[in-house]
């Protein structure tokens, strides 16, 4: 069992960590092929995670599924393999159009030169050639000196570049071969085990047939002896590059084996075996350590000196190169161009200044001219070549094209990248040597390996020199003079990098030439481009200036970025403050009442004017309700205003608005409106505690109501109402004379559905007089008027209506006894709207009766019959009713789906009239469920400025009768 952490905090942060910077790798990687228009990789990319999370039933489609119970359509399956076939495709196709074309030169084996070698080293097959090369004193110097008995170490030194891989090859070598006492072994190291590499070679060139147990388990003594047996001469090994010893091995221990063998070789004078070590000059001090080890000193019998060629040296040099290669050739144009190009500065003829190197770079360019006029050694032809700066940008673009035959797009990027690397920023002189981290960090869009190969190639083309540098190896660039070929060639291979530095000059002189005006600052555009390639930006002597410029664009854009952030910032805080919290919903409801409130008919102002009210926005109700024109509304909207102020306790600005709507209602000419104004004013002044004004108001209310008035079921209604206004005066005289004449024309009704209706409203008013006997018997005989009517649906309404008369007269057992019998009904009618409104009333009435179980059980029959409804415009209506009802016994989430699906319906609406009911209706019971979205986006569906006022005015008078329940007024009698 393992044993539990004991920081289990540092674990999981050190997995956090990981984690991120994994995910960092894998980020920046994708970014680095899109940055690199690497198609096929991304392709492919496409396609590994298409299998992985999308195929059918895979993880996509399980979390759509159970997240948001999407289904995925039946042909996914089938479409899905042949998109994942057609990526792959289009990645074979974009490979193929991508990868470089199969040239002459790659197809065929390239001709091998004889003479012109390039950077190349010759080899022991050009021994004839190399014979003639102003080498032959050099090699018989050194042959003196390898052939006499007392040498047994020596060093061969000279500068990069002065041949000596080419002379210890194809000089030495082969002139010991003709001599035949002595076998010339070269040897060649590198950053592999120098024992080893010894041994091996020595096994191959000598056919020891030597085992790799035995190669790696055999002393080197061992193996000296046995290639001595089989050479049947003495050996001369020559340790060509042995500066990679210590390059490679940078502490004493690393080194220590080696050095150690060949000392017990040395210490053993009878093994007939003599080592050459070829050391590059800017290292030879590296040899002291195996000097003193050894204990042998250096002179002229084993000190050998490489050195350049001398003008007159390079110019035969050349005129033999041109001779074999078939190549015209102008003495006096040749060496006039030696001596002007090919001195090194601060050298002079004396010094033998002139390397090997750049006499082959010469010889190759011309070589590799493609006509005949520029493929000579002659003054023309060099003219139209260039300066030998020119010479170097045409050989180092040719090694880098014959790169790409091999490499691509990407890797040929790395290898310039890391040149300019080495170059200082003006562009002049080597930025200094560095090693393989630090240039992996100047580096860092750039992978290790990718670095690693172009350190690899460039030290191979002896582009780059490898130094040893405080027990570590450094880099730099192998001269100085390579750099405007590197610098020009980059513009080639680096666009990007050329243009950045084009625009910075550019810009920067404009900038300057104009007194610094901020208008020629770089944009954002332009400071991108440079900021992308700023590793590689020549300053120049107008660094400062540039640095300054970029430093102010920056500046500017972050201020640019700065206010268009804090703008977005703003707007997107304002956008959600207005979308997603209540206070900037109800803030939208309001400026948008405002906005529409005078758009529409009197009676949506006044409904308007009405919520302002209870909204306590005065000011606002007042200016629309003094604009109405319509008596009726205005009065109806002024009295709103003053119930308001009323139930506020601001008690003068109510009367003031009271004595306004006075006037409206006085001036109304239809007895009905004016009977039903004068009883809203006068319920205000008793709210007002003005009883005065209330008593002769209802006076007035009254005698229009009885004078006037002619229809039965219009005239109990109207006193029905001004008795209830009565009683809530605490006037029982005058309330029960008013309601006897009500009672009076109920009984006058012919028709029992409203005659039921009337005695219920009358019953229940005697009820609220605390006069029960009188309200038991109306309710009595409103039973029997019920129980008399033939149509289903007014029956069971007004049963249920008279049952919760019964429950508010505490007459229990008498309102569930009637609710079964409404139930009884209900259940009997056969149209669909009909019933899902009755089975919703009666689960109402159950609620009110506190019976849950029987009201939910009620309700969820009355959403069966809902969902029959054929008719858009019922099926909204029911829907919209059965939600309210939930929402009145507190089954919220039920409510809030039920108004979803009414909303839907209601949308479907083509009648206008239908839809704004609908719409006001849905709007209102989202408000009173506090959703207050929801109802801002029921109000936006409306199809006319009438129903946008009336839902707006209905939403924001549920908010502030939420917020100020003494507004709420008492629940219509039904």
């Amino acid at each position: 069992m393992p044993e539990s952490p004991e920081h289990p905090e540092k674990q999981t942060v050190e997995t956090v960590q990981q984690t991120t910077e994994t995910l960092s790798k894998f980020v920046q990687w994708i970014a680095e092929l899109i940055r690199r228009r690497n198609w096929f990789t991304l392709l492919l990319l496409i396609n590994v995670v298409l299998i992985l999370f999308c195929t059918p039933g895979g993880i996509v489609p399980q979390f759509l599924n159970s997240a948001f119970s999407f289904q995925l359509p039946e042909f996914y399956s089938s479409i899905f393999w042949v998109v994942v076939g057609v990526i792959f495709l289009a990645a074979i196709a974009v490979a193929v159009i991508t990868m470089p074309p199969l040239s002459k030169d790659t197809a065929q084996t390239p001709v091998e030169r004889q003479a012109i070698k390039g950077l190349l080293s010759f080899t022991a097959t050009d021994a004839e050639i190399f014979s003639q090369l102003e080498r032959n004193q050099d090699i018989k110097n050194c042959l003196r000196i390898l052939n006499d008995a007392n040498f047994r170490i020596g060093i061969l030194w000279g500068e990069s570049g002065c041949g000596k891989t080419s002379f210890l090859q194809a000089g030495l070598i082969p002139e010991l071969t003709k001599i035949d006492r002595d076998q010339g072994i070269y040897i060649q190291f590198s950053d592999k085990d120098p024992l080893i590499t010894i041994k091996k070679t020595l096994n191959r060139e000598l056919n020891l047939n030597l085992s790799i147990e035995e190669i790696e388990q055999l002393d080197l003594i061992d193996v000296f002896n046995e290639s001595i047996r089989i050479a049947e001469k003495s050996l001369i090994l020559f340790f060509d590059q042995f500066e990679q010893f210590f390059v490679h091995y940078q502490s004493a221990d690393a080194r220590h084996p080696f050095i150690n063998a060949l000392k017990n070789w040395y210490q053993n004078e009878e093994i007939p075996v003599k080592i050459l070590m070829s050391f590059r000059s800017d290292l030879f001090y590296q040899q002291y350590e195996i000097q003193q080890f050894l204990d042998y000193s250096l002179d002229s019998k084993n000190n050998i000196k490489l050195k350049k060629f001398s003008v007159e040296q390079a110019t035969n040099v050349l005129e033999v190169i041109a001779n074999t290669e078939n190549i015209e050739f102008e003495r006096k144009d040749i060496q006039s161009f030696v001596e002007q190009e090919l001195i090194d500065q601060g050298k002079d003829k004396s010094d033998e200044p002139i390397s090997p190197v750049d006499i082959q770079i010469l010889s190759l360019v011309i070589g590799n001219q493609k006509t005949t006029e520029n493929r000579k050694f002659d003054k023309i032809a060099l003219n139209k070549i260039g300066r030998f700066e020119g010479l170097l940008y045409q050989y180092l673009e040719e090694r880098l094209t014959l790169r790409e035959q091999s490499a691509t797009a990407a890797q040929k990027e790395a290898i310039m990248k890391l040149l300019l690397e080495l170059i200082d920023s003006n562009g002049l002189t080597r930025s200094g040597s560095f090693t393989l981290v630090q240039l992996q960090e100047k580096l860092g869009t750039m992978g290790t390996k990718e670095v690693k190969d172009a350190i690899r190639w460039l030290e191979q083309e002896r582009l780059i020199m490898p130094l040893r540098h405080e027990d570590e190896t450094v880099y730099q660039l192998a001269h100085e003079r390579m750099i405007p070929a590197v610098l020009k060639l980059s513009g080639k291979i680096l666009p990007k990098a050329y243009k950045a530095n084009e625009l910075l000059n550019k810009q920067v002189k404009i900038w300057i030439d104009s007194n610094y005006n901020p208008r020629y600052l770089l944009n954002l555009r332009e400071l991108w481009l440079i900021e992308q390639q700023k590793s590689y930006l020549m300053w120049g002597d107008r660094q400062p200036q540039k640095e300054r410029l970029i430093q102010k664009s920056k500046r500017r854009i972050y201020r640019n970025f700065g206010i268009f952030g804090a703008i977005v910032v703003l707007v997107m805080g304002i956008w959600g403050w207005f979308n997603h919290t209540t206070t900037g919903q109800l803030t939208q409801i309001r400026w948008k009442l405002a906005n529409t409130t005078q758009q529409s008919s009197a009676n949506s102002q006044a409904q308007a004017v009405a919520a302002f009210a209870k909204d306590r926005q005065f000011d606002k109700a007042t200016k629309f309700a003094n604009s109405i024109q319509n008596s009726s509304s205005k009065a109806s909207a002024l009295s709103a205003i003053a119930v308001a102020i009323g139930k506020l306790n601001q008690l003068p600005d109510a009367q003031k608005l009271l004595g306004q709507a006075l006037k409206a209602a006085e001036s109304l000419e239809d007895s009905s409106y004016k009977a039903s104004a004068l009883t809203a004013i006068a319920v205000a002044y008793g709210k007002l505690n003005q009883l005065p004004d209330a008593q002769k108001l209802l006076g007035q209310a009254l005698k229009a109501a009885e004078s006037i008035i002619q229809d039965s079921s219009s005239k109990a209604s109207a006193l029905t109402a001004i008795a209830e206004a009565i009683g809530k005066l605490n006037q029982l005289p005058e309330a029960q004379n008013l309601l006897q004449q009500a009672l009076m024309a109920a009984e006058s009704l012919e028709n029992s559905y409203f005659k039921a209706d009337a005695l219920r409203a009358i019953a229940v008013a005697y009820g609220k007089l605390n006069q029960l006997p009188e309200a038991q018997n109306l309710l009595q005989q409103a039973l029997m008027a019920a129980n008399s009517i033939q149509n289903l649906s007014d029956k069971a309404y007004a049963l249920r209506a008279i049952a919760v008369a019964y429950g508010k007269l505490n007459q229990l057992p008498e309102a569930q006894k009637l609710l079964g019998q409404a139930l009884m009904a209900a259940n009997s009618i056969q149209n669909s709207s009909d019933k899902a409104y009755a089975l919703r009333e009666i689960a109402v009435a159950y609620g009110k009766l506190n019976q849950l179980p029987e009201a939910q059980k009620l309700l969820g029959q009355a959403l069966m019959a809902a969902n029959s409804i054929q008719n858009s415009s019922d099926k909204a209506y029911a829907l919209r009713e059965i939600a309210v009802a939930y929402g009145k016994l507190n089954q919220l989430p039920d409510a809030q789906k039920l108004l979803g699906q009414a909303l839907m319906a209601a949308e479907s609406l083509e009648d206008s009239d239908s839809k704004a009911n609908a719409l006001i209706a849905i709007a209102e019971a989202e408000a009173n469920l506090k959703n207050w979205g929801q109802a801002l986006k029921a109000t936006q569906k409306c199809p006319s400025k009438d129903c946008e006022v009336e839902s707006l005015a209905k939403v924001l008078t549920v908010y502030a009768e939420q917020v100020h329940p003494e507004l709420k007024e008492e629940e219509k009698e039904e």
